[in-house]
C-alpha cells in the first residue's frame, strides 16, 4: 500500500471511530480532509477562516461512499493472473491437455 493510501486509510479510520470530530485534532490533516470532502467520501462543515494556515472542518463524519472506499483500502482486490483472462492462453492449455489425453488413450489401445 502506498504512503498516501495508508494516510487516507488512517484518516478515514479516525473519522469512523470519532464521528463529529474536527480538524483541530493532531490526527487529522486539514488539507487531506478537504480533499476527502471534495471527493464526497466524508461530510463536514467548512470553518476555514481567511487567516487560517490550513483548512478547518467541524462535525466531520463519513458517508457511505467513504465506508466503501475504506473497505476497498482495507481489503484490496487480488490481481488475477493474465493467463486466467486471456482466452488464447486458456485455449492453448486446454488444447494441449486434450491432445495429451488423446495420445495416452490412443497409445494405451495400441499396446
Amino acid at each position: 500500500m502506498s504512503e498516501i493510501n495508508a494516510k487516507i486509510r488512517d484518516t478515514l479510520l479516525y473519522i469512523k471511530a470519532n464521528p463529529g470530530c474536527d480538524t483541530n485534532s493532531e490526527a487529522l490533516d486539514g488539507f487531506l480532509v478537504k480533499d476527502l470532502e471534495a471527493q464526497g467520501l466524508i461530510e463536514g462543515i467548512d470553518a476555514t477562516t481567511i487567516s487560517a494556515s490550513s483548512p478547518q472542518f467541524l462535525n466531520i463524519r463519513m458517508n457511505t461512499h467513504g465506508e466503501q472506499y475504506l473497505h476497498s483500502l482495507q481489503n484490496p482486490k487480488k490481481e488475477v493472473p493474465v493467463w486466467h483472462t486471456n482466452p488464447f492462453i486458456s485455449g492453448g492449455i486446454g488444447l494441449a491437455v486434450g491432445l495429451a489425453v488423446a495420445f495416452i488413450v490412443w497409445y494405451a489401445k495400441w499396446q
